[in-house]
């Protein structure tokens, strides 16, 4: 959990040294429960061995035919943090 004042986040960090990260909806779903109860933005925070961290809102996981969720290396390659509000990049950076 962290924030500002202004924005919370509730982060949940996923790593692999695979190319896929798989997640199941329940995981999902309860993720982005806890993040209500504190009314934070849920996000998954993907770490792929040789990447950089890669922040994740769950609305944006591809579905899996078996209506699960995954988060690819090459997804992760061209999604960009800008689009997180400022404290998260600020600290991540940190």
């Amino acid at each position: 959990i962290c924030g500002d004042g202004v924005y919370q986040y509730v982060i949940e960090l996923k790593s692999s040294n695979k190319d896929t990260i798989y997640l199941k909806d329940e995981q999902k779903r309860e993720l982005e429960e806890f993040a209500q109860g504190f009314g934070a933005t849920p996000l998954f925070c993907a770490n792929f061995s040789y990447l950089n961290y890669v922040f994740v809102r769950p609305d944006k996981l591809s579905v899996t035919d078996g209506m699960n969720y995954k988060i690819t290396r090459s997804q992760a390659k061209i999604w960009k943090i800008n689009d997180l509000r400022p404290p998260v990049r600020e600290i991540w950076r940190a």
